[in-house]
């Protein structure tokens, strides 16, 4: 078998990452049906992160396979990194799309949702009222576009993405045996 080079393998990670994505765009319009029901809404997307690592790990063993059964930490994480970048740029695209354009009132759904959910479990009524005061705060930032503000938050996002995406990519590697 023919072994992949890094081109195709990044190639590869980038079509894995467009499929994530657009499997990320479904959770979020899924889970924002459920936004009424915080419980439920959190599961889903608890669930739906988990489902995220699994089609990474998928993805990877693809990539592996691809490469004669071998996968080296280095270039698991590298096509983890790509999968990570592609999938969250189409999510952060779509969700900023979804709550600019298609469901505007998302923010206020959410805020209404976690109070009910803060004062079903007794939270203290000046948490409470913290809580309004940091939903009224983002809703009055969110309002102005600011570049690099979403830039900053989308490479957060990223990085915050990567770390369980190494210990996939740990999981995945196989390295070749050494021939003594």
């Amino acid at each position: 078998m023919e072994e992949l080079s890094v081109k195709q393998r990044n190639i590869r990670a980038l079509i894995c990452g467009i499929i994530i994505g657009i499997y990320y765009i479904i959770l979020e319009t899924v889970s924002a049906k459920f936004v009424g029901n915080m419980m439920q809404y959190q599961a889903i997307r608890g669930a739906g992160y988990l489902m995220f690592l699994v089609l990474i790990g998928v993805s990877l063993f693809t990539i592996r396979k691809s490469k004669g059964g071998y996968l080296e930490f280095r270039d698991a994480f590298g096509a983890t990194a790509i999968i990570v970048m592609v999938s969250g740029f189409i999510y952060y695209v779509y969700r900023y799309a979804f709550v600019l354009y298609i469901d505007p009132s998302f923010p206020e759904k959410f805020k209404q949702s976690t109070l009910e959910l803060m004062r079903q479990q007794k939270k203290p009524e000046y948490k409470i009222a913290e809580a309004v005061k940091n939903f009224d705060e983002q809703a009055k930032e969110s309002e102005k576009f600011n570049l690099a503000r979403n830039i900053v938050s989308y490479f957060t996002m990223t990085i915050r993405d990567c770390v369980p995406g190494m210990v996939v990519a740990l999981l995945v590697k196989k390295n070749k045996p050494t021939v003594q």
